[in-house]
């Protein structure tokens, strides 16, 4: 019988292996880019071309092929095989050589005991499959270089883009959806798991005392996220000025927290 844990991994396994092959072109969109796009700077900006990156959750392997582009020595690793197999023909399309692709889950990274790197990415509420993330911190600590980094991009229990819209629509159950506990996943193809919202403060007490907080920001807080690639395009004009705009909202307290993500870097002591 399979623990609560291992019935989640293998939920969420299946719901990606049912969009592997057709992730690229339903799921990505002009604002996923920009917003991958904002997490290269940011990584750019910790560590050097030739560092060491373990992306966790890595999908397709859009950004590991990404980031092993620009020199960096990246591993991915993703619960789906079916997505592991799209990031190894990524790659070779590609031909990217200092990128490899490994079956495994985040909250078991044993296949890298005695082996640390200089960052740890997690992109896109990757964890946000997972409502207890302890075993997870405890695996990122034995994986993370003293004086690397975590960079994730995680899902919030309360996003403004979605509760103005979903006031603005008279339609409650939208605007607060993320308050409920357990919130099923959607566009997989009939599979779905639960998803779970991690506050910024929950988030990083998890992996207290080992690693501090170095940044915190919102992303996508009034511009709109890649859900709403459709009100982008028809209200160009608005979303541009809305752009301008974020930028000196998005890492303020309270505003960085309630974003469609946050972004948070976490440095090991």
């Amino acid at each position: 019988m399979l623990t609560d844990s291992k019935l989640q991994n293998a939920q969420v396994a299946e719901a990606f292996d049912s969009v592997a092959e057709i992730f690229e072109d339903s799921l990505e969109n002009e604002i996923t880019r920009g917003l991958r796009q904002k997490a290269y700077s940011l990584i750019r900006s910790l560590v050097p071309a030739g560092a060491s990156v373990l992306d966790i959750n890595c999908g397709i392997g859009i950004d590991a092929v990404a980031l092993a582009q620009e020199g960096y020595r990246v591993i991915g690793v993703d619960i789906s095989p079916k997505m592991i197999q799209q990031a190894l023909e990524r790659a070779n399309k590609l031909r990217v050589k200092n990128v490899e692709f490994l079956f495994a889950s985040f909250d078991d990274l044993s296949p890298f005991t005695g082996k640390t790197f200089d960052l740890v990415f997690s992109n896109f509420g990757g964890l946000n499959c997972v409502e207890h993330l302890d075993a997870f911190a405890k695996q990122a600590v034995l994986v993370t270089k003293p004086g690397g980094y975590f960079v994730g991009v995680v899902m919030p229990p309360v996003c403004f883009w979605e509760v103005i819209s979903g006031l603005a629509r008279l339609n409650l159950r939208t605007a607060f959806r993320r308050l409920k506990k357990n919130v099923p996943a959607t566009g997989f193809r009939g599979k779905t798991f639960w998803v779970h919202y991690h506050s910024p403060r929950s988030f990083s007490s998890l992996f207290k005392p080992w690693f501090k907080a170095q940044r915190l920001c919102a992303l996508n807080l009034i511009t709109p996220p890649p859900h709403a690639l459709a009100f982008a395009k028809r209200y160009s004009r608005l979303t541009k000025f809305l752009e301008t705009v974020e930028p000196a909202l998005r890492s303020l307290p309270l505003l960085r927290a309630i974003g469609d993500h946050y972004l948070i870097v976490l440095k090991k002591e």
